[in-house]
C-alpha cells in the first residue's frame, strides 16, 4: 500500500491509494446460497436453500488456526500410537496394514475438524444448526467448498504475509 503525504495548511494528511478502498470491499463479502437437505415430515429429505453469510472475523480465523494445530498434533500422536502398536511385528504386510489404518484415522479426524469449522461459520447465520443435522444436510464436497469459501482467502493472505516476513 502506498501512502502519499500532502502538506495542507501546515498539517500532514495521508491519502491512501485506491487499493485500500478496493480491499475494504472484501471485508463484507456477500452471502451465498447453499442447497441444504432437510428431513421432511414423512421421513424423507427435501431441499431448502440456505442464505449463509460468509464473513469470518479475524478472531474466528485465528481460532481455526489454533484448533488446526491442536488437531494436527492429535493426528500425529494417534498415527505414532498405531505404528508403534505391539501388533507391528515389523513385516511389510503388517506395516502396510497399520499405515492404512493410520491414514483412515487421520482422514476421519481431519474431516470432522473441517465440518466443525464450517459449522461454526454457518451458525453465525443459523444459530439453531447442530452438528448432526449439519452433516446430514450437506455433502462433503459442499462442506469442503464452504471451508475454502470461508477461510481460503484468509489462509492465502496469511501465507503471503508470512512469506514476506521470512524475506525480511
Amino acid at each position: 500500500m502506498n501512502n502519499h503525504v500532502a502538506v495542507v495548511e501546515g498539517s500532514v494528511e495521508y491519502a491512501l491509494d485506491d487499493q485500500l478502498e478496493a480491499n475494504l470491499e472484501i471485508v463484507a463479502p456477500t452471502p451465498i446460497r447453499v442447497t441444504f437437505m432437510e428431513e421432511s415430515e414423512d421421513g424423507g429429505l427435501k431441499p431448502r436453500t440456505a442464505l449463509i453469510r460468509t464473513y469470518v472475523a479475524m478472531y474466528d480465523f485465528h481460532g481455526m488456526l489454533r484448533s488446526r494445530q491442536k488437531v494436527l498434533k492429535e493426528v500425529r500422536r494417534k498415527k505414532l500410537e498405531i505404528l508403534r502398536s505391539p501388533d507391528n511385528d515389523g513385516t511389510d504386510e503388517v506395516k502396510e496394514m497399520l499405515t492404512e489404518e493410520a491414514k483412515e484415522i487421520e482422514q476421519d479426524i481431519m474431516t470432522e475438524w473441517l465440518e466443525h469449522q464450517v459449522l461454526s461459520v454457518w451458525q453465525r447465520t443459523e444459530k439453531d444448526m447442530v452438528y448432526d443435522r449439519f452433516v446430514r444436510g450437506l455433502q462433503f464436497e459442499q462442506i469442503e467448498g464452504l471451508f475454502n469459501r470461508f477461510f481460503g482467502g484468509l489462509i492465502k493472505s496469511k501465507r503471503a504475509k508470512d512469506k514476506l516476513r521470512q524475506r525480511d
